[in-house]
């Protein structure tokens, strides 16, 4: 029986297969640091990609790469500098509305749950 992985070398799985399968996400997701937190899934600042750990442990290695390509992507196109005084979670709603079709175009997959709408595709 192969030993669980932890946490770190999860991450650091995921972040491998991108570089090498999707080195536009992947060179991005190298700048930022993973930092765990207590938030339920995952978010980025700009500068950080705060995890939850549980979420990480649930996620098929196949999902890990597509949210870490997901909060890459909130970094690329500045949500993190253009929310201005918006809600906060309308905005996250929104970008992630615009990001996932982006995500699942390349090829990613993104867990269960996550906003897709074909409405938002381009």
């Amino acid at each position: 029986m192969r030993p669980q992985m932890t946490t770190a070398q999860k991450l650091t799985r995921a972040r491998t297969q991108l570089l090498l399968n999707q080195p536009f996400f992947g060179t991005l997701g190298l700048r930022l640091k993973l930092v765990p937190g207590s938030l339920p899934t995952m978010a980025t600042d700009g500068s950080r990609i705060v995890y939850n750990s549980a979420f990480v442990g649930e996620l098929k290695p196949a999902e890990l790469e597509g949210v870490l390509a997901h909060e890459v992507l909130h970094c690329a196109l500045g949500h993190h500098c253009r929310r201005g005084e918006r809600d906060p979670k309308l905005w996250n709603e929104a970008a992630d509305l615009a990001i996932n079709p982006i995500v699942l175009g390349n090829g990613l997959t993104l867990p269960a749950g996550a906003l897709i709408d074909p409405a938002f595709a381009n």
